[in-house]
């Protein structure tokens, strides 16, 4: 188990610095994904911001690189009403959970 968690963790950092190195939410070739470029500019990264939430419905994770954090609160629901709390302030993340 320790090592399915090491993995899964390995992918997202992987991700984050996919996503900082190429600058973009969608770092693909274009035979992969089309390019729409008269919309293309509104998934540029540039400059990097502090926060990105990439919401979708895997895993939760936090992951900070290259002073930016990438977040993924997971699935509401699938996760036992798990969600995540950005503190700006202080750039934290908190994991909080709504109990039944």
């Amino acid at each position: 188990k320790q090592w399915y968690q090491r993995r899964v963790r390995e992918l997202h950092v992987h991700l984050a610095k996919t996503l900082l190195s190429q600058g973009h939410l969608a770092p693909l070739p274009l035979h992969v994904m089309p390019v729409y470029w008269s919309h293309d500019h509104a998934l540029s990264l540039y400059p990097i911001p502090d926060v990105i939430v990439v919401a979708d419905k895997y895993d939760a994770f936090s992951v900070t690189a290259t002073d930016s954090l990438i977040i993924n609160p997971g699935s509401f629901p699938k996760s036992n009403y798990s969600f995540k709390v950005y503190m700006p302030a202080q750039r934290k993340v908190e994991n909080c959970e709504i109990s039944a």
